[in-house]
């Protein structure tokens, strides 16, 4: 019995080491590597989920998150495809340009017009992968 109160309570000292220290790293972000850092935390979400071998999973992504000219609308697939990657090394490298963009583009237009550029850069390349695929 003793040994396992050891157990848990060195246990928790880990666990709540490891918590401060995230919590420390998250305090050092600006305001705009916050919200990439979240962006990003999304972004991985949703390739894990591309990445399952559920058929209503990958119904729900390819009618919400794929851009498509058969869609019956195209404005969703045209947002949430701007936080949807099918494939590791699209994820990894779309990931890397962001992260060492925030900076300079936080500086430049502050939070919210840099996340409105994110976003409306992913509308607009979704837009143009539309036009691509009516040829």
């Amino acid at each position: 019995w003793p040994f396992h109160q050891r157990q848990e309570h060195s246990q928790r000292k880990v666990n709540e080491s490891y918590t401060d220290s995230l919590r420390e790293f998250w305090n050092r972000l600006t305001p705009g590597q916050q919200s990439i850092a979240a962006i990003m935390g999304i972004n991985g979400f949703v390739l894990g989920l591309w990445r399952l071998n559920d058929l209503q999973i990958q119904t729900l992504l390819i009618r919400y998150f794929a851009t498509s000219p058969a869609a019956s609308s195209l404005v969703p697939g045209m947002v949430l495809s701007t936080i949807s990657h099918c494939y590791i090394i699209h994820f990894a490298c779309n990931m890397y340009v962001l992260w060492s963009f925030v900076k300079p583009l936080e500086s430049a237009l502050g939070r919210e017009q840099m996340l409105a550029l994110y976003m409306g850069s992913g509308v607009c390349a979704s837009f143009c992968s539309l036009l691509n695929k009516t040829r």
